[in-house]
């Protein structure tokens, strides 16, 4: 016990000591771990908000819905659809009549005589009405929620302002908005707003949280539209012509008691007396919210972690000059009696008191940022209310101690191998070699350690379950299990695999040079050389050619053939020149390339042969429990390893960058070449600490280039896809009326001024009866069903896309204002000659081509009439199939299939609409136009498409953005830690410079240049592989064309903001030692 009470007071009199170096150690400690607490803290949010008051999210104890697309839901196609109980319409959907419900209403009553039922209103006769708000910016989107107000539900629902809703809405025209409407579109609680469809003005009675609706299954469109309440009765003021009292799209049922046995079975009992409906109780919404959220909590505690890995470079960088600086104090008191084991033991102490006092920063930190985060909730799409979360903190803090240890364990080792003699010379900074066989001990032990807190982060995710792996009878009977071997394989073969890769370098045939070695030796050493020299230029090559890549693609934006040719062979010029310029003044380093390459293959190999067998006895001879925890455990380690192959591979990478970057002229500046000289005698620091930074900017410069890359192309082809600047959404009414809606249109598009040209649309909802073959065979939908299976994931809701995508057809003009398109073998566009014709053009999503559908195949669709309740059957031959293979991405709007506008035998269709090419200043005048001539009409304009776009990306990469900011901080910390660590080491370097009469500043700019360089590198680095993914995925999505999807400006902020970033972190840390009196460094050091 006295031992130990040195140990830790001897410690943290040498950290008190320590200044700056302990103060920038803990800095990258508590950023890690700060990243670790905020990270669980917004999971534990997000579990709160998804898991709490689960009735209003379901808003009932029981929801149940009609037949339709969607998880969880039966396809309309599936059931069979009573016309007494479901209306159809659009999209494969239906609804619940009068009847319907009144029906459900009666049985849930005998089940529960004090339940109570509600539903939510929604017209199929009028679908859009009520769904745009007319603003002076023109229409605006915004979802209707039309509920009875005294349904206890919605009627307890609180306004922002404490009142509820039911108590507010006292009169058809009153309605309650969400708050992100009400930012949105500027509106207060007394407004007056006008609702597309309806005559008469609406009041705003009040302004509720969008998070009220944000989990239910009109998450999508709250969460970007916003939304309104408005009471049943409103159906008077919209006028719904639908021929019923009722259609219901949803009914709520809440419970007089509502206890999970109760729950289910009056669910169940509905499900039996109504097959047809799908329903979604409070304990499933409790089941799939914890589902939800535990994987965001894995995910984000696993993020959280890479953040504090991060950190660990500063840790390892830290302990390593701390052990430097202290070689005489070590042969001190190793003279003095302390063993090595001791004094390991004394510099562990001294770790885990920096993992203890930086985790403890890091806590406080990470809920200070967490508690900002909730004032972003915007971000997130639903209000996020603090939660403390004790686990989060006890997490992170325990995660910070055990990886600071971690991290610290391999330089404490060393310094138990300082030898007493350097007592006798001081001035000795070297640090002795641990040996190859204690290094592998140690990382083993490091492994392990990491492997374990893989292990109860992830579980069981990554492995195979050894239950359901290949079985294998031997000849004795016993059951061998190969699968369940998997992790043990990986384990030992990675394992061989490194420790293989560490020995090579140190065989005789390595070290000793060729006129020493036998005939043999030297054709093995010769075999080596010429191993890693192929492979060195190789990887050169690759380097260059990406850079190539990027380049091409900047200056043309697009890549061709002649491009990439030129890239290559620049690449291949460039990789042989470095190449041939080692052989001749390095060539040992082919040689330890290529033995270490060999070393590694090899014992991998051999290890995941002894693995496999040693596996499938242990699966044999142990408990099925017991080896599914094992092999879980051993993944978890296995993928530590893999990790740390692929760290040493990207630091030999950044190693080299170093190395050529030093080699670039310096026009004979001092100040230039020392700062070069400085880079390269410190590269292994170097590519360490780049390490840490290319990782933050990396993941930063991904998650924001891509979300801008997107914006930009949205915003280039919106337009073009559409093919106009203003889309007008019409209803097409009753009866005759869709052919006066249709001319009115026709005629304010063609007679307005500014319409430079346009388009009409019409859309039908039609039932898929059959595919027929060319040969006159026909497939039903089950069939095509069965096709899509078998090329597509099973997880994929295969029938629900297919009823979607053959639910409607559009009818368009063929006069030459459709779409550009590439087309399938043997397919074309709709002529002018196809007009009247009954021809069709399919969007060919991944999907649809699953089903085997050829150009040349006619489809067969009956066309429902509302008003007489009859079906007409009408064939379409299929002339074109357009070419998606290249990704589902892109800004097409309406149906998967359109024929000619007249080829449909003068059947009503369910909506009519237009796209219009309209002068920005005649779209004031056209709304105006619109609105007076054409019935419902609602006019949209593609700038306000594009802002729904860029609000959906935001909120798509919100938390990855945060996780990348965090990586970043750490990153920076990281960097700040190697800057001050740096200027400690060169002390004496800087004291010999200022006494021969450099002055302060220019010693400051000598450190800035240096570490402005690393910035630089760090930015092209981590900026330039994300430019090069984004590069490569856009010329695949698009056939090479980038469309000026390329966001060059995101790139050069990333890369400045990593100059500031290094420059800072410079000043911070490099200010104090610029200004170190001569006499003070030389004579203590």
């Amino acid at each position: 016990m006295e031992r130990l009470w040195f140990y830790i007071t001897h410690s943290w009199n040498d950290l008190r000591v320590g200044g700056k170096r302990t103060l920038f150690a803990l800095l990258c400690i508590a950023a890690g771990v700060a990243a670790v607490v905020s990270l669980q803290t917004l999971g534990a949010m997000i579990e709160h908000s998804l898991t709490t008051n689960l009735q209003e999210l379901n808003r009932g104890d029981i929801r149940v819905f009609p037949p339709g697309p969607g998880p969880g839901r039966k396809a309309r196609a599936d059931v069979r659809v009573d016309s007494r109980y479901l209306a159809t319409t659009g999209a494969a959907n239906t609804v619940f009549t009068e009847s319907g419900f009144l029906a459900i209403e009666q049985a849930t009553l005998q089940y529960d005589p004090d339940a109570e039922v509600s539903y939510r209103f929604f017209s199929p006769n009028d679908p859009i009405a009520g769904t745009f708000l007319e603003t002076e910016q023109g229409s605006r989107t915004i979802f209707p929620i039309i509920i009875e107000a005294d349904y206890s539900i919605y009627r307890d629902t609180l306004t922002v302002d404490g009142q509820k809703v039911g108590d507010v809405i006292e009169s058809p025209t009153d309605i309650v908005i969400s708050d992100n409407a009400a930012e949105d579109y500027g509106l207060s609680v007394g407004d007056r707003v006008q609702l597309n469809g309806a005559d008469e003005m609406f009041t705003v009675r009040g302004i509720v949280d969008r998070e009220v609706e944000a989990f239910t299954e009109n998450f999508f469109f709250v969460t970007l539209f916003g939304f309104y309440y408005a009471d049943s009765s409103v159906r008077e003021v919209f006028n719904f012509d639908s021929g019923s009292d009722i259609f219901a799209a949803e009914i709520f049922i809440n419970l007089s008691d509502p206890s999970p046995g109760q729950v289910s079975s009056i669910s169940q009992n509905l499900e039996r007396r109504f097959p047809f409906i799908s329903v979604s109780t409070t304990s499933d919404i409790r089941e799939r919210n914890s589902q939800l959220t535990g994987a965001v909590n894995d995910l984000v505690l696993l993020m959280g972690v890479v953040s504090l890995l991060i950190g660990g470079v500063g840790i390892v960088n830290t302990m390593f000059v701390i052990v430097t600086r202290r070689t005489t104090e070590i042969a001190v008191l190793k003279t003095i009696g302390l063993k090595a084991r001791q004094v390991t033991l004394l510099f562990l102490v001294e770790s885990i008191i920096l993992g203890v006092v930086g985790s403890l920063i890091g806590c406080v930190l990470g809920l200070a940022l967490a508690a900002l985060l909730e004032n972003f909730e915007v971000w997130f799409g639903t209000r996020l209310d603090w939660v403390f979360s004790y686990e989060a903190v006890l997490r992170g803090f325990i995660l910070g101690v055990v990886v600071t240890a971690i991290f610290g364990f391999l330089p404490t080792l060393v310094a138990g191998q300082v030898r007493p003699g350097n007592v006798l010379r001081p001035s000795t900074t070297r640090l002795p070699n641990l040996g190859i066989l204690q290094t592998l001990v140690a990382l083993s032990v490091i492994f392990t350690a990491l492997g374990v807190i893989v292990w109860s982060i992830l579980g069981g995710t990554l492995s195979p379950d050894v239950d359901s792996d290949t079985l294998l009878v031997a000849l004795d009977g016993s059951v061998l299990r190969f699968g369940g071997a998997l992790g043990i394989a990986l384990l030992l073969g990675l394992a061989a695999g490194i420790g293989g890769a560490a020995l090579a370098p140190g065989l005789d045939l390595v070290r000793r040079p060729p006129e020493q070695l036998g005939r043999a030796g030297r054709s093995v050493r010769y075999g080596l050389l010429l191993w890693g020299l192929v492979v060195q230029t190789v990887l050169q090559g690759v380097l260059f050619f990406s850079i190539g890549i990027v380049a091409t693609a900047l200056l043309q934006d697009k890549i061709t053939t002649e491009g990439a040719s030129l890239s290559l062979a620049v690449a291949v010029v460039l990789g042989l020149a470095i190449s041939f310029r080692t052989f001749r003044h390095q060539r040992n380093i082919f040689v330890i390339l290529g033995a270490v390459l060999l070393g590694f293959l090899l014992m991998l190999s051999g290890g995941m042969i002894l693995g496999t067998a040693l596996g499938a006895a242990l699966g044999a001879l142990l408990p099925g429990e017991l080896w599914q925890l094992a092999v879980d455990l051993m993944m978890g380690i296995a993928l530590v390893e893999l990790a740390f192959v692929a760290v040493i591979t990207v630091v030999g990478v950044l190693w080299f960058l170093v190395t050529l970057t030093a080699r670039v002229p310096a026009f004979d500046i001092p100040d230039i070449k020392i700062s070069f000289r400085a880079l390269v005698t410190n590269r292994n620091r170097v590519s360490m600490t780049l390490l840490a930074l290319v990782i933050g900017v990396l993941t930063l410069s991904l998650v924001t280039m891509f979300a801008d890359s997107l914006k930009q192309y949205f915003a280039l082809n919106l337009e073009d896809n559409l093919g106009g600047n203003v889309v007008v959404l019409t209803f097409s009414g009753s009866g005759s009326e869709w052919e006066t809606t249709l001319d009115n249109l026709d005629n304010v598009l063609d007679e307005t001024d500014g319409v430079e040209n346009y388009s009409l649309v019409t859309t039908y909802q039609v039932e898929f009866v059959a595919l027929e073959r060319q040969d006159g065979s026909r497939l039903k939908r089950t069939q095509l069903i069965e096709n899509m299976q078998a090329e597509l994931p099973t997880d994929e809701d295969i029938s629900s896309f297919l009823d979607v995508s053959f639910g409607s057809i559009d009818g368009r003009q063929t006069d030459g204002s459709l779409p550009v398109k590439e087309f399938l073998e043997g397919g074309r566009q709709l002529q002018p000659e196809d007009a009247g014709q009954q021809r069709i053009v399919i969007r060919g999503a991944r999907p649809i081509r699953a089903t085997g559908i050829k150009t040349g195949d006619f489809l067969i669709f009956n066309f429902p009439d509302p008003t007489t309740g009859q079906r007409r059957q009408l064939r379409f031959e299929v002339v074109g199939i357009t070419d998606e293979v290249r990704g589902e991405l892109g800004s097409d709007i309406g149906s998967f299939i359109y024929a000619p506008i007249d080829s449909f035998e003068g059947i009503r269709p369910e909506a009519i609409w237009s796209v219009a090419n309209v002068e920005e200043d005649q779209l004031s005048e056209f709304r105006g136009n619109v609105r007076q001539n054409v019935a419902t009409a609602v006019v949209l304009e593609t700038r306000f498409l594009n802002q729904i776009v860029n609000r959906l990306i935001d909120q798509f990469t919100a938390l990855p953005f945060v996780v990348a900011v965090l990586n970043l901080v750490t990153g920076g910390a990281v960097i700040a830690n190697s800057v001050a660590l740096s200027t400690l080491e060169r002390r004496r370097e800087i004291g010999v410079m200022k006494s021969l009469g450099v002055q302060r500043e220019r010693v400051l700019g000598m450190l800035l240049l240096e570490n402005s360089l690393m910035g630089l590198l760090a930015g092209i680095i981590g900026v330039g592989f994300s430019l090069l993914l984004l590069i490569q995925l856009w010329a695949f999505l698009f056939n090479g064309d980038l469309r000026g999807s390329i966001p060059v400006d995101t790139a050069l902020i990333l890369m400045a903001l990593c100059v500031a970033i290094s420059l800072l972190a410079a000043v911070l840390t490099a200010w104090g030692a610029s200004g170190e009196k001569p006499l003070n460094v030389l004579r203590n050091e």
